[in-house]
């Protein structure tokens, strides 16, 4: 095989291999969704709701629980988990606040252990905006920071 018909396979081959992986589904972020208001970034597991405690890039999108979560015994938080104070030393929050739209569908987070100082509990702060509802007790169904 000469040097140019060599090279025109190589590019047949490398042309059907993008073509075979243009055709398989993206993996997305989460359980799936877009964090979009119509189709939220789906939470259905542990590493799920860890991996948007340490993405705060995504803390401005819409999220659903899709299913009770309940984290690994023995794991201890020492902020909270979504939008933690990243100073405590400095007077204030010092982080990114959540200010997207979490739905908790009714669902449960189990096994929620947190040992620190202010500004804790599954989020550490609220922008003006975010929205937390229906977090699977009857006294809290809506909360909307105004």
């Amino acid at each position: 095989m000469t040097g140019l018909e060599y090279s025109h396979v190589v590019r047949t081959d490398l042309f059907l291999i993008a073509v075979c992986f243009w055709g398989l589904p993206a993996h997305g972020k989460y359980s799936g969704g877009t964090g979009e208001p119509n189709n939220p970034y789906r939470i259905a597991t542990a590493d799920d709701l860890i991996a948007l405690a340490e993405t705060p890039a995504d803390y401005n999108d819409h999220f659903v629980l899709t299913t009770d979560i309940n984290l690994p015994s023995g794991r201890i938080f020492d902020s909270a988990v979504i939008a933690p104070d990243t100073d405590a030393i400095q007077s204030g929050h010092q982080g990114t606040p959540f200010s997207g739209d979490f739905d908790g569908n009714s669902h449960t987070i189990s096994n929620l252990t947190i040992r620190g100082a202010g500004y804790v509990g599954l989020f550490g702060r609220l922008a003006l905006g975010a929205e937390v509802k229906e977090p699977g007790c009857n006294r809290c169904r809506r909360n909307r920071i105004r």
